[in-house]
């Protein structure tokens, strides 16, 4: 099987990364024909830290300035496990956050741009939880559900075919 682009690849991952026992949610594409196959569990439930990320990611580059000047608080570093080991009182970018995001799974970067966005949002915006859960649906992830920006939460979830449809959207 040959990936003909970065997104089925990481897609690809994320449901490999997500997998129950050895019921994984499999699907295959085709970006040449606008076909989708989903094959195996495609309705099944996923957790996952990447897909999370990627919403985190989405709705941040959405929604704040690349150049708006963050200041890293203890909360921010405080996730378990995969961290840009940033400092607190440590100031940096949105770009510089989404890219520790993006490339290295950063947990603390993520939580750092849900607070940044929340710091800044009007009393009667939604939350930043909220405008992702709002992305995901105009995405076509119907079933999805996100409760935090890390991942870490089991109760963050969508489905393979979900995830498919996003790809479409």
């Amino acid at each position: 099987f040959r990936f003909r682009g970065p997104v089925e690849q990481l897609v690809f991952e994320i449901l490999l990364e997500c997998h129950h026992g050895w019921l994984w949610p499999f699907f295959i594409m085709s970006t040449d024909f606008n076909l989708l196959a989903v094959f195996v569990n495609f309705l099944q439930v996923i957790r996952g830290e990447e897909l999370t990320k990627l919403m985190t990611a989405l709705v941040a580059y959405e929604n704040l300035n690349s150049r708006e000047i963050i200041k890293i608080s203890k909360n921010a570093i405080q996730p378990p496990e995969n961290s840009a080991n940033l400092i607190e009182g440590e100031t940096l970018t949105v770009e510089q956050l989404l890219y520790a995001l993006l490339m290295e799974s950063s947990n603390d970067a993520s939580v750092a741009l849900e607070e940044f966005y929340n710091s800044t949002r009007s009393q009667d915006a939604p939350t930043f939880m909220d405008v992702i859960n709002n992305r995901a649906k105009e995405l076509g992830l119907e079933d999805a559900s996100f409760i935090e920006p890390t991942g870490l939460n089991p109760q963050n979830r969508a489905s393979a075919y979900g995830v498919a449809q996003m790809l479409y959207a």
